[in-house]
């Protein structure tokens, strides 16, 4: 039995993982999401752990998506980010945002926290809550798979 208090839950935790998330043309609103409406991990504190995470969510009209819609949770963040020890977080695009005239600082949770409402055209509050904050810029994470 799988209990999931986020509307969306990604991560790579407890190894060497290398997890690709895109997370596009979501409309999230509160009720009854119990936590977070977006949540993505890089790590668990676990010993020795070095995954990676990259996370595409730039996705504007621009980028011919049809964007995001995430409302925060009454009962936590729209976005909530977590990176530990040991781990890499890239975030598509980081570089390429605007952060106050100048490129967004993944080693700045207020930059990286912009960046993501930036992507986003709901009302959702961000929330970078890591043990260390040093997001990386990707040109670009793996697109996901398509099943037949």
């Amino acid at each position: 039995d799988f209990n999931n208090p986020f509307g969306i839950h990604a991560a790579a935790r407890a190894g060497t993982a290398t997890h690709h998330v895109t997370i596009e043309n979501n409309m999230l609103t509160g009720g009854a999401i119990a936590d977070d409406a977006v949540r993505v991990d890089a790590g668990n504190g676990a010993f020795g752990e070095a995954n990676v995470v990259c996370l595409d969510i730039e996705i504007l009209a621009a980028d011919g998506g049809g964007g995001l819609n995430i409302a925060s949770s009454p009962n936590g963040e729209g976005y909530e980010l977590q990176q530990r020890v040991g781990t890499t977080f890239q975030l598509e695009g980081l570089n390429d945002s605007d952060c106050s005239g100048a490129p967004c600082n993944g080693t700045s949770d207020t930059d990286v926290e912009e960046h993501i409402t930036d992507n986003n055209t709901g009302s959702a509050n961000v929330r970078v809550m890591s043990r260390i904050v040093n997001y990386t810029h990707a040109d670009s994470c793996l697109a996901p798979l398509l099943l037949p």
